[in-house]
């Protein structure tokens, strides 16, 4: 005897075949493109991955490059933060491929010394 599953049979088959994915979600993460400092990769960014539950991917790489990698992928952004020195920041915020910080709800950007604050909420 034949059997032949029915078209409603086979849609709850891949349903359950589709649920493992549901349960198993796949951490966030953010790309970091900055510097190389000492105790950024092994003391600072544990300590944010830890308390906030993503992962940080990071590229050390300087402004100059960085700034490129924006400009070269305008339309479809890689990086998720990027750390810059003042001069190479101001060329990316003349060419508008920064986006400020301004308006933004960062409840900790008030608890930071002003000489640390970014420059026009860069």
């Amino acid at each position: 005897m034949l059997i032949r599953p029915t078209r409603r049979a086979l849609l709850g088959g891949a349903t359950l075949l589709a649920t493992p994915a549901i349960l198993r979600a796949q951490t966030p993460e953010i790309f970091v493109g900055g510097p190389a400092s000492p105790g950024l990769t092994d003391i600072l960014f544990p300590r944010i991955e830890k308390k906030h539950g993503f992962k940080i991917l990071f590229e050390g790489t300087n402004s100059l490059i960085n700034l490129e990698k924006i400009r070269s992928n305008r339309a479809r952004p890689t990086m998720t933060v990027t750390m810059m020195d003042d001069p190479v920041l101001i060329l990316g915020e003349r060419e508008g491929v920064l986006e400020p910080l301004r308006g933004k709800a960062i409840p900790n950007m008030a608890d930071l010394q002003p000489e640390a604050r970014p420059r026009d909420a860069m």
